[in-house]
């Protein structure tokens, strides 16, 4: 496999993320702007290492009453014609409506019963879209501006039934920084500065207001709507507590212990969970395994776990060693085939 470093990356994100590329189809929605460009030279680099097999698609819509974005929607097709011809792939692109749309809601539906339809046609697994981290962000405060629960903050996901979003844990800066690599950069479509549309508002206004005033708050508040996402989505699920977690029992506990020479906190054992380790190993998308661990350690009322800590738990519980013991962020862990128990030791008097 030969892959270039950015393109790795996205690569290790889509397997995170529960996706195999092997002879996948794919439409990837184009539309000439520098992020969704960026698709072209990265799924160019997965059709020769993957065998997948890809089509582009460019929805048009039609004419508008500004003459600067006539232009840019004419140029913009061009452009994508001619980088389908570079790559050797089939280009879908719809006869302009007479009347153009103008609300947001107006086009997103227009561009996805045209994406729907083509991806139908050529009986593709997805339709890929090119949304980045920064548009996360701004949906998800949208969401929140308009009225939402713990599922509108979900937003958007990498992998749907439909959809794949190759982007969505990457930043714009890392974007255009590779299609600069590969000579693709897209063009600037002139209604992204129209500040009459309420995204372009939250990314033009609020967002460098905001970051300007309290330097590296965009990061920390699309770090925290994540993890609240993350926390509602799986908290209500009482499905993935009783698959994966079960009620302590003496037996299953004490050989536990055992391997970790602690036998004498046997007694303390009576609200103790433990997590079904063959159930967990077999969950193929890792962010779900670093979510049902941290749901474990919630369980247990152990706090203090960073998600780097977590990932060094996952990493080590996926070995096929059967039985296990070790201590991250001041907690023991010990394992075997069928379960795994965490604990904090309790100090030793002074």
């Amino acid at each position: 496999m030969k892959l270039s470093p950015f393109a790795f990356e996205v690569f290790q994100q889509l397997k995170t993320a529960g996706l195999t590329l092997s002879s996948q189809k794919f439409v990837l929605a184009v539309s000439g702007g520098t992020d969704s460009v960026a698709l072209m030279p990265l799924f160019s680099e997965f059709e020769k290492n993957f065998n997948c097999q890809v089509r582009v698609a460019t929805v048009h819509h039609g004419k508008s009453s500004s003459g600067e974005q006539n232009n840019y929607r004419a140029e913009a097709v061009k452009k994508v014609s001619m980088l389908c011809e570079k790559y050797g792939w089939g280009h879908e692109v719809n006869s302009p409506p007479e009347e153009s749309v103008h609300s947001e809601e107006d086009l997103r539906n227009e561009r996805l019963f045209w994406l729907k339809k083509w991806r139908d046609e050529a009986q593709s697994n997805y339709i890929v879209l090119a949304h980045h981290q920064e548009d996360l962000l701004e949906t998800r405060l949208m969401r929140l501006i308009r009225g939402t629960g713990g599922e509108g903050l979900g937003a958007m996901t990498t992998v749907s039934n439909l959809y794949l979003r190759p982007f969505l844990g990457v930043s714009k800066e890392k974007i255009v920084m590779y299609s600069r690599q590969n000579q693709v950069e897209g063009l600037a479509d002139p209604s992204n500065k129209d500040l009459s549309f309420f995204r372009n508002w939250v990314r033009h206004e609020w967002l460098p207001k905001l970051e300007e005033f309290r330097p590296g708050a965009a990061r920390s508040l699309d770090r925290s709507l994540q993890t609240i996402s993350d926390e509602l989505i799986h908290l209500k699920s009482d499905e993935m507590t009783n698959h994966f977690f079960q009620q302590a029992k003496a037996e299953e506990v004490v050989g536990l212990l055992q391997l970790a020479k602690n036998e004498a906190l046997l007694g303390q054992c009576s609200n103790w969970y433990l997590l079904k380790r063959e159930a967990f190993c077999l969950v193929a998308s890792a962010s779900k395994r670093l979510l049902i661990l941290r749901n474990y350690l919630s369980s247990l009322a152990l706090r203090g776990a960073t998600q780097k800590h977590i990932a060094e738990v996952d990493k080590r519980l996926q070995t096929k060693q059967k039985n296990l013991t070790f201590e991250v962020a001041g907690m023991s862990w010990c394992a075997n085939k069928d379960f795994v128990l965490a604990y904090r030791k309790p100090e030793k008097s002074k």
